[in-house]
C-alpha cells in the first residue's frame, strides 16, 4: 500500500460524529492528482476524550483491513468552528485541538486544522458541470467571488476568491452569527417570539436559517395559528418537544416538516417552509 503514492489523512470533526479517511495520490500525478480513498470510517465523537486516540484506533483498523501498516505524510482536519493559529476549541465537544500537538502525538510531519466550510470551499473547486444545477441563469464571471452557504445544524458560510492562473483563496466566515433582519410583519413576529421564548437579547441568522430554524419556525407558526395544526403534527410536535433535551430522539421535527411540505400533505408545514426559504 502507498508504494507508488503519498498517503494523507483527512477528517471531518463534529460534535456528534467524526469521519476519517485515508487517501492516496500517485507520485506521478500532475498537481495534486486524483485522490483515491483507501479506507474510511465514522466514529462517535463523544465516545473519545480527544482526537488522538480516535486517529490511533482508525490507523489500527486501516492497517488490519489493508494488510499493511498505515503511513501518513500529512493530515488535514475540518472542524465546525473558528480556527485560529492552527488551533480550535470545539463548540459542542470538550476538545481543544492544536495542529502542532496532533502532529507530535500522532507522528505526522504536518497537521493542519481548517474550518469545515473552508473545506467545503476547497471541495467545490473539484466539482464538474455534471455536479451543478442552475437555480437562476446569469452571466458567468470567472474572476468573480464564489459564495457558499449551507444550512445544516447551523448556517455554514465561506467565500472563494480567484487568484488567477487556476489558483484560489478560501476564506471561512462566521457571518451566520450576525443579526437576523426581518423583512415582513410575520418575520418581525417571529423575531419577537424567539426573543421571548428563548430569553434572547438578539437572534442570529443561523437560529432561523438552519435545520433548527425549520423547527423553531414551525413552533412559532403553531403558536400563532393553533387552529391550523393537524392532529398528526400536534402529536409529532408534542413528542419532539418532550425529547428536545434527550440524547435519543424519535422525531426529527425539521425533517418531518420538510418532507410534509415537499409532499404537500400539511398546510402548516408548507407555510413553515415558505417562511424558511424566504428568510
Amino acid at each position: 500500500m502507498g508504494v507508488m503514492g503519498v498517503n494523507f489523512l483527512a477528517g471531518d470533526i463534529g460534535g456528534t460524529k467524526t469521519i476519517l479517511a485515508l487517501v492516496t495520490v500517485k507520485d506521478d500525478s500532475p498537481g495534486l492528482g486524483q485522490p483515491v480513498i483507501l479506507f474510511e470510517q465514522t466514529y462517535s465523537s463523544p465516545a473519545f476524550s480527544d482526537l488522538v486516540p480516535m486517529v490511533q484506533q482508525f490507523r489500527q483498523e486501516a492497517a488490519f483491513v489493508l494488510g499493511n501498516p498505515v503511513s501518513v505524510a500529512k493530515a488535514c482536519f475540518a472542524i465546525a468552528g473558528p480556527v485560529v493559529d492552527n488551533t480550535c476549541r470545539l463548540t459542542n465537544l470538550d476538545w481543544h485541538l492544536s495542529g502542532d500537538r496532533l502532529a507530535q502525538e500522532l507522528a505526522i510531519a504536518q497537521v493542519d486544522l481548517i474550518n469545515d466550510f473552508a473545506a467545503v470551499g476547497y471541495g467545490i473547486l473539484g466539482l464538474g458541470s455534471e455536479d451543478l444545477t442552475v437555480l437562476q441563469s446569469a452571466p458567468v464571471d470567472p474572476s468573480g467571488a464564489i459564495a457558499i452557504l449551507g444550512a445544516g445544524t447551523g448556517l455554514g458560510q465561506c467565500y472563494v476568491i480567484p487568484q488567477g492562473q487556476g489558483r484560489y483563496r478560501v476564506f471561512a466566515s462566521e457571518g451566520a452569527h450576525g443579526d437576523f433582519a426581518p423583512r415582513s410583519p410575520l418575520e418581525w413576529q417571529l423575531l419577537e417570539y424567539l426573543k421571548q421564548q428563548y430569553a434572547l437579547s438578539r437572534v442570529s441568522i443561523e437560529r432561523v436559517v438552519s435545520g433548527m430554524g425549520i423547527a423553531v419556525i414551525y413552533e412559532f407558526l403553531r403558536h400563532q395559528y393553533p387552529e391550523r395544526e393537524s392532529a398528526q403534527f400536534n402529536k409529532l410536535f408534542q413528542t419532539w418537544h418532550q425529547e428536545k433535551d434527550q440524547e435519543a430522539k424519535t422525531v426529527d421535527l425539521a425533517a418531518v416538516v420538510s418532507q410534509a411540505a415537499l409532499e404537500g400533505t400539511d398546510n402548516l408545514a408548507s407555510q413553515a417552509m415558505e417562511l424558511f426559504l424566504g428568510s
